[in-house]
């Protein structure tokens, strides 16, 4: 093996991310409704409501040399509407994917989607957040079962009642999220409790929208 190529293989493991974060968009991120076609819509291409306490959150999984990718099924037509919405929250992100149409399939296309960026991040662990109004959940067990330790942790928020793998942290709110990722040391707790405060000054809508399936109880 030639120097260069040591020299190569040494300097991308200490510039490599230490952690990916790969998150769905709608009903993850955003304030969407997915399931209700008209809500998709008007939310999709006119509003920009977010999780309360998501911009802190996401903001932070990118310290520490970490890296953030969106993966989303909207279709490519409404890229600019996303960029505008992380814009706005300061959400930087090394890179989103959308779908090339409505009929492509959401399944493969995710699936395919989180290896494409495990294979840009070759040396890097993941943690993966959805919801479960779409095929989230499905995908990031068949992931987790396909690469084992590679991902760290899996989040999904609750939309509807649905069977959810054992492996899956369930969550309410960022919150749970948060505190979950300072147990882990990859938060620092100072991101909690900011976190805490966006969600006591928000809105109980910006918490909990109205079409969210009630509280579950927390792994």
């Amino acid at each position: 093996m030639s120097k260069y190529l040591i020299f190569c293989l040494l300097w991308s493991h200490f510039v490599a991310a230490k952690v990916v974060y790969i998150s769905d968009f709608d009903d993850t991120l955003k304030i969407t409704n997915t399931l209700n076609p008209l809500s998709l819509v008007w939310n999709g291409f006119l509003t920009r409501k977010v999780f309360a306490g998501n911009p802190t959150l996401y903001r932070a999984f990118k310290k520490n040399d970490n890296k953030l990718y969106i993966l989303t099924s909207s279709p490519k037509t409404v890229r600019y509407n996303i960029k505008g919405l992380l814009n706005k929250h300061k959400i930087k992100i090394d890179g989103l994917y959308t779908r090339d149409s409505i009929t492509q399939d959401g399944y493969k296309y995710k699936f395919a989607s989180i290896e494409d960026i495990m294979k840009k991040n070759p040396l890097s662990q993941f943690v993966l957040l959805g919801d479960n109004s779409g095929e989230d959940h499905e995908v990031y067990h068949a992931i987790k079962e396909k690469y084992g330790a590679k991902v760290l942790k899996i989040y999904i928020r609750p939309v509807k009642s649905k069977p959810i793998a054992e492996d899956i942290f369930l969550y309410n709110t960022s919150f749970e999220v948060a505190s979950s990722e300072q147990n882990a040391g990859r938060v620092e707790s100072d991101t909690v409790a900011k976190v805490a405060k966006d969600i006591m000054d928000a809105k109980k809508t910006r918490v909990i929208p109205p079409y969210v399936k009630c509280p579950i109880q927390l792994n």
